[in-house]
Formats: C-alpha cells, structure tokens, sequence
C-alpha cells in the first residue's frame, strides 16, 4: 500500500510539470524605455588638486594636519627647522644697523670737505693759497661725494638681501593655499627636504566638492556616449 501510495504521487507530480510545461508563454506587451549600456573602467578624481611643497631645504620639524583633514586656505600645515634662517636674517639686519651708523660720519665729511674747498676756493680767488691746495680740496670733496653713495648703495643691497632672507624665514612655515581635504602626506617628520633642484611635495589638497570620472571609452562606443 505504502508502494503504490508514493507511485501514485510521482505520476501526479509528473502529470503537473507536464501541464505547466505545455502551457504557452503568454505575457502582455507595454510601451517602455530600451537602455543602450556602455561599460567602462574608470578612475573617481576631485576636480582640483593642489601639491603643497617646500620652498626652502631643511629638517621638517612638525607636520599640523593628518590625512582626511579639511583645512582653510592659510591655515598652518608644516614647518621647517628655521634657525638657520633666522641667524640669517639677525645677521642682515645687523650689518645694516652697523652701516647706517657710517652714515652720520659719511655726511659729516662731506660737508667739511664741501666747506674746505669752498674755503679754497675764496682764497685762490685772492691768491691766498696755491693751485695744489685747491685741487687737492676738491678731490677730498669729490671723494667724500663717492664715499657717501658708495655706503647708500651698500646699504640698499643689504636690504635687498634682508628681504630675501626674510622671505625664506617666511618659506619655513607651510600654509594651505586652498580650502579642502589633505588626501595624501608624502613627508614624514624629521626627514630632511631638499629644495635646491626643485620643490619636495610635502602634502597633497583636493576640493572633493566637485568630483570628476576619468575613464578610456572604445571608438566604437564614443557616438552613443550622452552628457
């Protein structure tokens, strides 16, 4: 009984899979959209990416952001060992300091060698002196003249000079140029920069508000590629 009960079964399964399968596929057609798929491999990039490097060589001392922080533009990002530097610029501003105080004395010659050969020339006038003491007044005058804007001349150099270094003691501490995210640190502290041949990049910024795709789409497929 049991036999025939579990026969009987298996012929009725089948006789359904038979009916299903005899069936016709019948289904109602609908107006819709036909979608034309290109695929492509691609790469996600921010629009804007800017690498921040060294200006100047040296120890990086201290690195102020990590990877994944936003920063403003102008915000403190790294600075370098900056002592050399500011011994620089102590002793620029110090041999300036020393030449201006020349300049007094300077000045003070010339107008007593003005006055000299002011003098000698009255008196040559009047025959009171010979031509030798005259002419050497004026060369004394003519000296005094030089000596004066040769010292001008030094000082502004030296000036020059202070700006420049100055200027690099500015270039030890790194600021962001453009609001965004630090994505990647390629310096590490306490490794020496060297920023003779050119500028060692120190940290990269990206403005993730605006992503770009960058992806290589066949020949075949550039006609059927939208906006």
């Amino acid at each position: 009984l049991l036999a025939l009960a579990i026969g009987g079964v298996y012929v009725w399964l089948q006789e359904d899979e038979k009916v299903a399968a005899d069936q016709p596929l019948i289904v109602t057609a609908e107006i819709g959209n036909i979608e034309n798929t290109i695929a492509s491999a691609g790469s996600l990039k921010p629009r804007s990416v800017v690498e921040v490097g060294a200006q100047v060589s040296g120890l990086l001392q201290k690195l102020h952001v990590e990877i994944g922080d936003m920063v403003e533009a102008g915000q403190l990002l790294a600075e370098i060992d900056a002592r050399v530097k500011e011994s620089r610029v102590e002793a620029s501003r110090a041999s300036i300091e020393a030449l201006e105080a020349q300049v007094t004395a300077r000045k003070a010659a010339l107008e007593l060698a003005r006055a000299n050969s002011a003098r000698q020339e009255r008196l040559r006038a009047e025959d009171a002196t010979s031509q030798l003491d005259q002419d050497n007044a004026v060369n004394t005058l003519a000296s005094a003249e030089s000596s004066l804007i040769q010292l001008e001349k030094q000082i502004e150099q030296s000036r020059a000079s202070l700006t420049s270094d100055e200027t690099e003691l500015e270039y030890t501490k790194i600021y962001a140029p453009i609001a965004g995210t630090v994505v990647s640190i390629d310096m590490i502290e306490g490794r020496t920069l060297n920023a003779v041949q050119m500028a060692p990049t120190i940290l990269r910024i990206a403005d993730l508000s605006t992503m770009t795709v960058q992806t290589e789409i066949s020949e075949a497929d550039i006609s059927n590629v939208k906006k």
